[in-house]
């Protein structure tokens, strides 16, 4: 099943005050199917993974993703000033992302939880002129891909339209 979050028009952001009347917050996709279960989410924080399988026992394995961020800039040492107040700039204190995947497994006749690191990376942040660049690549490779689905389904079609 897939799925998406809606602002319903109540909620206001704290900050900015920007949010709108049916903005998307998060989509994802969940599967279930006998024993296993399978979950995938993408929201404002991030993305959130899980594939789980249930044994007849009541013992769980699986695997499942997990974020942190680590702030660069040390906020008591400043008296919680930003780099801003003191005339610096964000660019030299970014936040560091990392994404891990791990193992588990929950055992219930010994009430225990037992995980594993499988990878994990640094996550890098773009600026704001590499999104749009991304973006903008990605939008031109989509009207390609649209222009040649056109073609290609006209050279189908041709021969029975002059019928």
């Amino acid at each position: 099943m897939i799925y998406s979050t809606h602002i319903d028009g109540t909620q206001v952001d704290e900050y900015s005050n920007e949010q709108q009347s049916n903005q998307v917050v998060g989509e994802g996709y969940i599967k279930a199917s006998g024993t296993l279960l399978q979950f995938r989410g993408r929201g404002w924080s991030g993305e959130d993974n899980i594939a789980a399988k249930f044994f007849p026992n009541g013992d769980k394995s699986g695997i499942y993703g997990e974020r942190a961020s680590y702030e660069t800039w040390d906020w008591e040492a400043n008296d919680d000033q930003s780099p801003e107040d003191l005339g610096l700039s964000w660019d030299d204190y970014p936040t560091t992302e990392v994404e891990a995947f791990y193992q588990f497994y929950l055992s219930a006749a010994d009430k225990g939880y037992c995980r594993r690191l499988m990878s994990a990376e640094r996550k890098q942040r773009r600026t704001d002129e590499e999104r749009d660049a991304r973006y903008e690549a990605a939008q031109q490779k989509s009207m390609l891909c649209m222009m040649r689905l056109m073609s290609s389904s006209m050279q189908i079609l041709r021969p029975y339209m002059s019928k």
